[in-house]
């Protein structure tokens, strides 16, 4: 095989040009010994073709490469939702590259039992709470009980009003706390604090979640516009984050479509976007959580 295929297969530009040579001298040799005209604006057509196929084929591989590219899960353990049914669900479907979020909300202690259900799951673990006083007083002790993150979740009307009164601020303290402890940080604030402040959150975070299941009732274009939205603009404060997104079983259903189909869809049209998932839900319908934990990992884990 002539070694410029070789190039052109590696180095397309430089292949390109090496086999532009090659034509000359080959058409230059052959118009000299043999004195046979040759087209040559028909050969560099046909070639110029085979290029152009050969790039669209190669762009499309990358590109379903990256659509299918393998994610991770964020799994929401909740204390207030039965240990082991959590468990049954999330453990047969998730693997070293998913994680774990232990969440801790209007006072609640960590509970012990809980505590080792979480870190026993699949890859690593992190405890999330609602303020960031909460993280520079727990995040010791989150680091001592062998949690590899702490997740600030910082929500309007359910975190204090001093984390409220400046969010950016909230979450550099929480970052700083966590940081200090030499756990990962993940930023999970409000939609509305995203819209408005997720530049500038971004700087601050390992990991950052985005909160876009209000939007499902909208439909699947609401939901993906916003998502992509955001992300462009996260990435561009801070490229090396990685970014989740949320979806609901509480949340509407997308026009024409049940929850379970809304659920997927919703994820399906970001995923070329974003590096993983998570899922809010209730202690009612575990049942909706296990068919979708148990699709996305299939389809993405």
């Amino acid at each position: 095989m002539p070694y410029f295929w070789y190039y052109i297969v590696l180095y397309p530009l430089l292949g390109t040009a090496i086999y532009m040579v090659y034509i000359g001298n080959s058409l230059h040799s052959t118009e000299k010994m043999q004195k046979i005209k040759v087209d040559r604006t028909k050969v560099a057509s046909i070639f110029l073709m085979a290029v152009l196929s050969l790039s669209v084929a190669t762009l499309g591989m990358a590109a379903a490469g990256t659509a299918n590219a393998q994610k991770f899960f964020l799994a929401l353990f909740l204390q207030y939702v039965g240990r082991d049914a959590q468990v049954n669900i999330y453990g047969p479907n998730m693997s070293s590259e998913d994680f774990t979020r232990l969440r801790v909300q209007n006072g609640d202690q960590l509970k012990s039992d809980y505590i080792t259900a979480a870190k026993n799951l699949p890859g690593p673990a992190g405890v999330a709470f609602m303020s960031s006083s909460e993280i520079v007083e727990n995040a010791a002790r989150v680091k001592s009980l062998g949690f590899q993150a702490i997740e600030f979740n910082l929500e309007s009307g359910l975190s204090p009003s001093s984390d409220n009164n400046n969010p950016v601020a909230a979450m550099k303290k929480a970052a700083d706390a966590a940081h200090a402890q030499g756990l990962k940080f993940r930023a999970t604030p409000s939609k509305a604090y995203t819209t408005q402040y997720g530049a500038q959150i971004a700087p601050y975070a390992d990991y950052y979640h985005i909160q876009a299941q209000s939007l499902q009732d909208n439909g699947i274009t609401a939901y993906r516009d916003y998502v992509r939205t955001q992300v462009a603009k996260l990435e561009k404060a801070n490229p090396d984050m990685l970014i989740s997104v949320q979806v609901s079983t509480q949340q509407g259903n997308a026009p024409g479509l049940s929850k379970l189909d809304t659920l997927k869809r919703c994820v399906d049209s970001v995923m070329d976007r974003v590096d993983g998932v998570s899922v809010w839900f209730g202690g009612d319908d575990l049942s909706l959580l296990r068919s979708f934990v148990q699709w996305y990992n299939t389809k993405w884990s």
